[in-house]
C-alpha cells in the first residue's frame, strides 16, 4: 500500500472511532478530531478530487463540484466497510459517481435526449432585452401568477 493510502486508512479509522452510533452525543473533543482528520483526509484525496473535476468536464462549476465531492466524502466514510475493500478503491467510486450526477444537472443540454431536439442550457441572469425594448434578467421577465397565493 502507498503512504497515501495507509494514510487515508488512519485518517478514517479516526472519523469512525469518533463518531458515536445511536443516542450517544458526540463530545467536544470527538467532534475536534473527526473534524481535523477529514480535513486530512480532503488534503489526501484532494488530488484526486481535482482530477475527477477536470475530468468530467467540471472546470467552470469548481465550488460546487468540491462542495459535492466534500459531501460525497462524509457519506462514503459513514458507509465504508474497510473489510470489503480499501477507502481509497471506495471514495473512487463514490466521487465518481456524485460528479457525474452532477454533470448530468448542471449540463442538461449534453444529454442525448437534448441534442436530438437542439436544447441549450441558458442562465437565468443574462441580461437580454425585452418585448419593450427594456434591458432585464430572464429571471425577471417570469411572471409567476401563483406568487400572490402562496
Amino acid at each position: 500500500m502507498s503512504k497515501t493510502t495507509v494514510a487515508l486508512e488512519a485518517a478514517v479509522a479516526v472519523v469512525i472511532e469518533n463518531t458515536p452510533t445511536g443516542d450517544i452525543r458526540q463530545t467536544a473533543r470527538q467532534h475536534a478530531n473527526a473534524d481535523k482528520a477529514f480535513a486530512h483526509i480532503l488534503k489526501l484525496i484532494g488530488p484526486r478530487i481535482r482530477h475527477f473535476i477536470r475530468q468530467y468536464g467540471l472546470a467552470t462549476y469548481w465550488e460546487d463540484a468540491e462542495q459535492c465531492c466534500a459531501i460525497c466524502v462524509h457519506r462514503a466514510i459513514q458507509a465504508y466497510d474497510p473489510e470489503k475493500a480499501q477507502f481509497t478503491t471506495f471514495v473512487n467510486w463514490q466521487l465518481r459517481g456524485e460528479l457525474q450526477s452532477l454533470r448530468f444537472r448542471l449540463m442538461t443540454d449534453q444529454r442525448p435526449s437534448a441534442k436530438r431536439v437542439d436544447a441549450t442550457t441558458m442562465s437565468l441572469h443574462v441580461v437580454s432585452t425585452n418585448s419593450d425594448g427594456d434591458e432585464a434578467t430572464l429571471e425577471s421577465m417570469v411572471e409567476d401568477t401563483e406568487a400572490l397565493a402562496r
